[in-house]
Formats: structure tokens, sequence, C-alpha cells
């Protein structure tokens, strides 16, 4: 099976950590694809993606979409309950930067239940990538000094890939820049 789009209920896949290992497809699994506008707008914006995650990395986002999605079943009224609107954003980026950024797996930051931060550190510097309802904004620190640097990306009810993916400093999965680097 070449593509994972592919798959229905019940097929098997073949392990790729173990190639003696067949993997059924949970029947009562959602699997989603591609269909809000910002899914499809990502996607738009790199082309001839091949995968480049690790095993442990493919489970990582894994983990972390459970988690947004366990934040929206915390009964109302408690703090860390998270809004349907700001969970599906949230998945929505983490779904492009998964499927079409060469970044690692972020952790998750809960703000009260008001916004979900998606961090990283690297070369000494965390990035908290803060998705709310109505705004996403990026904030760098610097480990060394703590020195702040914040970027409101969208005031909209808009998802700015292209933004996110140049203030991240990240590169697309694409089989051109592979070639090129």
């Amino acid at each position: 099976m070449d593509n994972l789009n592919d798959l229905r209920p019940n097929d098997t896949v073949t392990s790729t950590a173990d190639p003696t290992r067949e993997v059924s497809v949970n029947a009562t699994e959602n699997v989603r694809r591609p269909s809000s506008p910002y899914q499809r707008q990502a996607s738009s914006l790199a082309h001839s993606a091949k995968p480049v995650l690790s095993n442990w990395d493919v489970h990582f986002y894994s983990e972390v979409f459970h988690a947004i999605r366990a934040m929206t079943e915390i009964p109302e009224g408690e703090p860390l309950r998270l809004d349907e609107e700001t969970a599906e954003r949230a998945i929505d980026v983490l779904g492009f930067l998964k499927e079409q950024v060469k970044i690692d797996p972020p952790r998750l930051i809960n703000q009260d239940g008001d916004a979900l931060a998606l961090t990283w550190v690297k070369n000494g510097l965390k990035s908290y990538l803060t998705v709310a309802d109505d705004e996403i904004d990026l904030m760098h620190v610097s480990l060394k000094d703590m020195f702040r640097c914040e970027e409101v990306l969208s005031e909209k009810n808009e998802i700015p890939f292209d933004k996110i993916l140049a203030r991240l400093s990240a590169q697309v999965k694409s089989e051109s820049l592979d070639d090129e680097y």
C-alpha cells in the first residue's frame, strides 16, 4: 500500500520497523483526511512530499494528536478543557508540521484552556507556537539570556502556514529540496 489515505478498516500493513510483523487497521478508528480549508492550504504549500520522520517521531506526533483531542473531552468548567475550535486549529497546524515540514514533534503546554502552545528547543532557543481560537503567535526565548522575541502571525481566523514555516526556520519536505542539499 503506497498511500496511507488508501487504508480501509481491517486492512493489514507491514511494519517498517519489523517487516515480519503485520499490523491491522482498527475498524473503529477515525482517520482524518484533509477536509478543512486549512489542511488543503497546507498541502498546497509543499509538493512532492515524502516522509522523513522516524518511527519514533510518527509515534510521538500521534500521541500529541491524541493529547489535543483528549483535552476537548475534559468536562466543562475545568481549567485545562480546550474548546473544539482551538483544538481543530491546533490539529491543523500540527498536521501541517507533521506532513509538510522537517521539524521534530512538539511538546504541548495547555494555557488554562484558552490556548495551546506547541514548543520546541533547538540551538539554545525555545520556541512557543501558540494557537488560540482567534490568534496564532510565535515566541522565541533564548535559554542563555532569556531574551524574548514575540510576533503575532495571525489575528484572523486563518492559519498562516507560510509564516509558520518561515519563522520556525524549518524546511519543506520535498524531493526537490532534498536533492539540493
